[in-house]
C-alpha cells in the first residue's frame, strides 16, 4: 500500500482541465479520482460542476466528490460528505446547464 501512497498526485497542479483534483488509489490498488467542491454556504447550496466533471461522472470509474460546506476561512473548518459519483450522483443531485460559450459573429 505504501507504493500506492507514493503515487498520489495533486492533478490540479499538473492540469486543471482534467475534472478532478487528486488521483490516488483504493485499497485494491485501482485508481481513484477525487473532485472537491467547497462553499461557505450550507449543505443544500448549489455548486458548479464543469462539463468535464459531468463527463467524468459517467466515464471514470472510482470518481468521487468531496463536498465541503459551511467552510470557515478563519478556522479552516467545515463539514463534509463524500459521494461515489458512479453510484450516487444522479440520485443525489439535480443539475442543469448554466454556462455558455459565446463568440462574436
Amino acid at each position: 500500500m505504501l507504493v500506492e501512497a507514493e503515487k498520489v498526485q495533486h492533478m490540479a497542479l499538473i492540469n486543471d482541465a482534467l475534472g478532478y483534483y487528486i488521483k490516488s488509489f483504493d485499497i485494491n490498488g485501482h485508481e481513484k479520482y477525487t473532485e472537491v467542491k467547497y462553499s461557505t454556504r450550507g449543505e443544500d447550496s448549489d455548486f458548479i460542476f464543469t462539463e468535464k466533471e459531468m463527463v467524468n461522472v459517467s466515464t471514470l470509474e472510482n470518481y468521487f466528490l468531496y463536498r465541503v460546506f459551511n467552510f470557515d476561512f478563519e478556522t479552516s473548518t467545515g463539514h463534509i460528505y463524500i459521494i461515489n459519483c458512479n453510484n450516487d450522483f444522479y440520485s443525489k443531485f439535480s443539475y442543469w446547464p448554466v454556462v455558455y460559450s459565446v463568440r462574436p459573429t
